[in-house]
């Protein structure tokens, strides 16, 4: 009976540990699967700004989202400031025609998810057409409204030395 008893135990601990190793592949595909939807966000973004679509750019924002900027005097390159910036007043110089197209394009992600929290930190490059122009970091704080990512945070980083061109 005691042997029987042991075997029963041994066979519900394989059924756990399946149901367990279910679980946790099913929470790995869910985080790769949420990685590659924040991507998505953000490079439909950049593909916004470089046509010119404020649409496409505005889609992807949360309607309570808020942007800052990081910059430096170009006086005093030790001089920083944070600058606020509406998302309204951003999507306004998206749709301005252009001379020359922004392309910005990022050279990484990091992306760490929590729930219906996502931030990623994103080194970019930026450039006017054919021209470089500066590089910097964007830190992107997401929230997945239902089944989307949108965009409730956006500060970024903005300098000419040590990019990556």
């Amino acid at each position: 009976m005691a042997n029987h008893l042991f075997n029963l135990h041994s066979s519900m601990k394989k059924v756990y540990f399946f149901f367990v190793l279910i679980g946790i592949s099913n929470s790995l595909i869910a985080q790769v699967a949420d990685k590659e939807a924040i991507k998505a966000t953000i490079n439909k973004l950049f593909e916004g700004m470089q046509k010119n679509d404020s649409a496409m750019a505005h889609s992807v924002f949360h309607h309570n989202a808020r942007l800052n900027t990081i910059g430096y005097s170009k006086k005093n390159m030790q001089n920083y400031f944070i600058a606020d910036d509406r998302v309204s007043g951003f999507l306004e110089a998206i749709a301005k025609p252009k001379t020359e197209n922004w392309r910005e394009q990022a050279t990484s992600f990091d992306i760490r998810i929590d729930k219906q929290m996502a931030q990623a930190w994103v080194p970019y490059t930026f450039h006017l057409g054919d021209k470089f122009s500066h590089c910097g970091v964007d830190n992107f704080v997401l929230f997945k409204e239902k089944t989307e990512w949108k965009i409730i945070y956006l500060v970024d980083t903005m300098r000419e030395e040590n990019c990556a061109k």
